[in-house]
């Protein structure tokens, strides 16, 4: 028998949730408030006992001494470990006194009152090498090659993840930050696009950028506020956080009239290793919260719709957000789109008239086509993601004429009655 022994695939997933914990703590300790840092030394000391129970498991300690380790503390625990590697493997726990010190330090501010201030960092790196160490030897891992990246099934998210801890690992801090608010931002988009807050307040919104400057920027800060909460954020995290991705540089900006604050010093790397810990914590806990739903939908078909507003076409497969009727015969529709066409379509003259033709394809093949004379109100755009550069885009138009649609046949293209856009 020799070490190091390589995880199977059950230990492997393990070993990833342990680096979980291990971000959760270190997430705590950067934010450096009371009641954090007692956050942080409990889950400094917990992945550590859960690490070691990892070991336990993966070198089958319990059969192999014959004695029960599921219940005793981590002292006993840790002392249990490294008598069994040094009388099998010849090797030794790392850091074994500063483990055991963690767990009388945990109990001092649980049962004591004692704020860790003076050596949190100090806990912190002891647990990060002990990681490090036992990966190494036991596991035959290597730095930086189990991530908790691994564990995001969205590819998109999953690749700006990766590349933020790459770029740690090259002392790149600012660019990990960068790839850490891409992940985010990506992450964020697809567990809001689609919600009851977000589409029930889009139409005050441009009503209030239209109506009232102050009243916007109220609803924006509700809304923003009413979803974090909504998505389980910590506020003061994200706060946190957004106090770093208002330094991003403007040319890792893609809205560049936005501005950005100057970071008065060099970026190092308890910036990205925070980023980066509240931007994957964010993301797994948002995939462990995705439910089933309550019953398969099954469409049998696919329906595509191309939209012209004047001389400009939101293109078939365009990302759209919702649609509203509202009275007056006024209507609202929101995409996402890219930077091109969402320019194009703020540059629509407010109370213009204008014809609105609209295709549906149904399966790929062009089923109707429908036009009626538009006023345009208004067109109120903001920035979704940066990477890629996507803009979410909602129109405010007013009918002048009804409905005028040709239905077409799928092999003759003749028309065969009138229709409305589903």
């Amino acid at each position: 028998m020799s070490l190091p022994k390589p995880p199977d695939s059950v230990i492997t997933t393990l070993l990833t949730r342990a680096l979980l914990f291990l971000t959760h703590a270190t997430q705590h300790s950067r934010l450096n408030s009371p009641l954090d840092r007692m956050v942080a030394i409990h889950g400094l000391d917990n992945s550590v006992e859960y690490l070691l129970r990892i070991v336990v498991q993966h070198l089958d300690i319990e059969a192999a001494t014959g004695k029960t380790l599921d219940t005793i503390e981590l002292a006993s625990l840790a002392g249990e470990v490294n008598r069994y590697l040094k009388d099998t493997y010849n090797t030794e726990l790392p850091y074994l006194t500063e483990i055991k010190l963690i767990r009388q330090v945990r109990n001092l501010v649980q049962h004591g009152i004692v704020d860790p201030l003076p050596d949190l960092p100090r806990y912190r790196k002891i647990v990060e090498r002990f990681y490090d160490r036992i990966l190494l030897v036991i596991f035959g891992i290597a730095h930086g090659t189990l991530n908790v990246s691994s564990l995001v099934e969205d590819d998109v998210v999953r690749k700006f993840l990766e590349a933020s801890e790459e770029l740690i690992e090259q002392k790149k801090y600012l660019e990990s930050v960068v790839a850490a608010r891409d992940a985010f931002e990506n992450a964020r988009h697809e567990k809001t696009k689609q919600t009851a807050l977000r589409l029930g307040l889009l139409p005050a919104l441009i009503e209030s950028k239209v109506d009232r400057l102050n009243l916007h920027y109220f609803l924006t800060t509700i809304g923003e506020e009413l979803e974090l909460s909504r998505l389980g954020i910590d506020i003061q995290a994200y706060r946190r956080f957004e106090e770093y991705i208002s330094h991003i540089p403007s040319d890792y900006r893609a809205d560049k009239s936005a501005g950005n604050r100057v970071m008065q010093r060099p970026w190092n790397e308890q910036d990205a290793r925070f980023c980066y810990d509240f931007a994957s914590s964010a993301v797994l806990f948002w995939q462990s919260q995705d439910a089933d739903h309550l019953y398969p939908v099954n469409l049998p078909d696919k329906h595509e719709w191309e939209v012209s507003i004047g001389d400009v076409v939101i293109p078939r497969g365009t990302e759209m957000g919702c649609g509203y009727v509202q009275e007056n015969r006024e209507e609202m529709e929101s995409y996402f789109v890219s930077r091109e066409l969402k320019d194009n379509l703020i540059a629509l003259q407010p109370e213009s008239s204008v014809l609105l033709t609209g295709k549906v394809y149904k399966n790929g093949v062009l089923e109707r086509k429908y036009s009626y004379s538009i006023i345009v109100l208004a067109c109120y755009a903001r920035l979704a993601t940066n990477n890629p550069e996507r803009w979410e885009v909602i129109l405010w138009w007013r009918r002048r004429s009804e409905l005028v649609s040709e239905v077409y046949g799928e092999s003759n293209g003749e028309s065969n009655g009138a229709g409305v856009r589903e």
